[in-house]
């Protein structure tokens, strides 16, 4: 019996930048030798002697996390032919305290123009 061979995949990375005047994601389509785990990508972008290849593998070491297709996953996840894998920037706020920042911003500025919401009244 012949050993299997597993046959090449292609999958799309997805980058964003991190600087706040630039807010876009960088798309990059790459081709597998096989299909491997987020470590085992890690590690072949390591071995690839190109510069594209370490600044991606950089990214992927500063990634806060991972997700295929807007779901999360771990770094020991598989990955398929044709999955969109995205690194995930840690997050600037804690989106609580920044909505209630927003709200109370939002709430003074009425109330400075003498316009008040139920919950404000006549405060």
């Amino acid at each position: 019996m012949a050993p299997t061979t597993q046959a090449a995949i292609t999958i799309e990375l997805v980058v964003t930048s991190t600087s706040q005047e630039l807010n876009r994601a960088f798309k990059y389509s790459l081709e597998l030798p096989e299909p491997m785990t987020i470590d085992d990508l890690w590690s072949w972008l390591l071995r690839q002697k190109t510069q594209e290849c370490a600044e991606l593998a950089e990214a992927m070491k500063k990634a806060a996390g991972f997700s295929v297709f807007g779901r999360a996953v771990s770094a020991n996840t598989l990955l398929n032919q044709g999955d969109r894998l995205e690194l995930l920037n840690p997050l600037l706020a804690d989106p609580k305290l920044a909505r209630r920042q927003r709200v109370q911003a939002s709430r003074s500025e009425q109330a400075s123009k003498g316009r008040f919401d139920r919950w404000t009244r006549n405060r």
